[in-house]
């Protein structure tokens, strides 16, 4: 799984896409037919792709136009939005690093989080996992662009996990009930032009997985989103500008009991004259609602699928994550001494 490893181009035109459209508003031919393509996309590709998906071409270049805007700001303007967690708002160069990166991801972020009613009962239990977003001053139509790309994403959630749920042969709504009024991100994401010296060593994404149930990843700017698949190699995707690529994250792992794995993906570098160019990427990731259970359904275990992770509770999961990514950044002493002090403090009453 080395970064040097020549990816094959893989098309929309090579995959079945999945429509959502026809798995909401169809009879049951026409749901079948789409749970079958799912699987057929899962089990070959280690991804799908939806397409009728309500996502308008409109929004999404609205939501580029604005992503382009923030970016562009002065760095003092756009550091003041810095909340330090990384959970909302701005997040600068050299913050965020993947569990498998040796050093921080070359982008710069910005997070929002679905916004829940002040009493919503989630809310009011975990109020950490649903925070105020901040507002940048410009782009003026920042708020109407975001809010209308996440309305647009939370409305794709519940049918495409009820097919994924299905693609398992795992009750219907096993997933999609444990995803609703959660804590789902919008991110916008910029990564500038490389550097001209190539020995840098620096990468736009490293490989890793979602943490949370899945990402929505509509077409970015330029290519560059590489998946890995169950053929053990890598797949550069390109023509997906009319569908929404999906890819499965860790919570899914756990609540199918890995009949859905994990999609390992990376942002390559580019090559030639489009590495002197910025790319711009939004991704909508769907979480679980944190007072949640992980744990998998009595449907997903038998004699050769014993139990693979213990349950656990859905913001631990989330907390844990966290901690590890900050621990990777840490000096390796540091991290010894963070994991005995945390190992001494189960033990101790």
């Amino acid at each position: 799984m080395s970064a040097s490893e020549k990816p094959r181009q893989l098309t929309a035109d090579d995959m079945p896409l999945v429509s959502l459209a026809a798995f909401v508003e169809g009879g049951a031919a026409d749901r079948a037919e789409q749970v079958d393509r799912m699987r057929r996309s899962l089990q070959d590709h280690d991804f799908f792709a939806l397409v009728d998906h309500g996502l308008s071409r409109d929004s999404l270049e609205a939501g580029y136009r604005a992503a382009r805007d923030f970016f562009a700001l002065p760095e003092s303007e756009k550091r003041a939005l810095h909340k330090g967690s990384g959970f909302v708002g701005y997040i600068p160069f050299g913050v965020e690093q993947a569990l498998r990166g040796s050093r921080p991801d070359f982008k710069e972020l910005w997070h929002s989080v679905a916004e829940r009613a002040p009493n919503h009962p989630e809310r009011l239990a975990r109020p950490e996992a649903y925070p105020v977003n901040p507002q940048p001053r410009t782009p003026r139509e920042w708020p109407s662009v975001l809010g209308a790309l996440h309305a647009s994403f939370e409305s794709m959630v519940d049918g495409t996990l009820r097919m994924l749920s299905l693609s398992a042969a795992l009750p219907e709504t096993w997933l999609a009930d444990t995803a609703r009024d959660g804590p789902h991100l919008l991110r916008l994401i910029h990564y500038p032009p490389l550097p001209a010296d190539s020995s840098s060593g620096l990468e736009r994404a490293v490989e890793h997985t979602g943490a949370g149930i899945l990402g929505f990843t509509p077409a970015a700017t330029s290519e560059g989103l590489e998946i890995y698949s169950r053929t053990r190699s890598w797949q550069r995707l390109g023509g997906f500008e009319d569908a929404v690529v999906v890819t499965v994250a860790d919570m899914t792992e756990r609540l199918t009991n890995r009949k859905i794995a994990s999609s390992l993906h990376r942002v390559a570098n580019p090559d030639g004259p489009s590495s002197a160019e910025s790319r711009y990427a939004i991704v909508y990731f769907v979480s679980a609602r944190p007072s949640a259970l992980l744990d998998c359904p009595p449907e997903a275990l038998d004699k050769e699928n014993p139990r693979l992770f213990p349950a656990q509770n859905a913001w631990d999961f989330v907390t844990e994550r966290m901690t590890d990514v900050w621990l990777n950044q840490a000096s390796p002493p540091y991290r010894a001494y963070f994991r005995l002090k945390q190992r001494l403090k189960r033990l101790l009453p």
